[in-house]
């Protein structure tokens, strides 16, 4: 098996991104991904999956020019994960840096 692949019955090894986990700016700002539509089908409740197309907002950013929204860059799937990247931006549209996943 190549490295990441997981072990016929293991879960997989990079787990889906929820509105459980915890997302941050470069600067110490919390990410808050706001979920739009319908859970999918055979949603149980609980925290919700995270989709490349949620808005992502910014709050509590240090910096000078701080972070105010997210947005997840190409190279995704459907349901990013903690190997997606998304980058932070200004009010004035100016890419302040990537979002860390500090917990999935």
């Amino acid at each position: 098996m190549t490295k990441g692949t997981p072990k016929p019955g293991n879960p997989s090894p990079f787990p889906p991104l929820t509105s459980a986990s915890m997302l941050l700016c470069p600067h110490g700002g919390n990410v808050t991904s706001l979920p739009t539509g319908m859970p999918p089908a055979g949603y149980a409740g609980g925290a919700l999956p995270l989709k490349i197309t949620d808005p992502m907002v910014v709050s509590g950013c240090a910096h000078t020019n701080p972070c105010i929204r997210a947005q997840w860059v190409g190279g995704v799937t459907q349901t990013p994960d903690m190997r997606s990247i998304a980058l932070c931006w200004s009010k004035e549209n100016i890419p302040n840096g990537t979002v860390i996943v500090a917990k999935v």
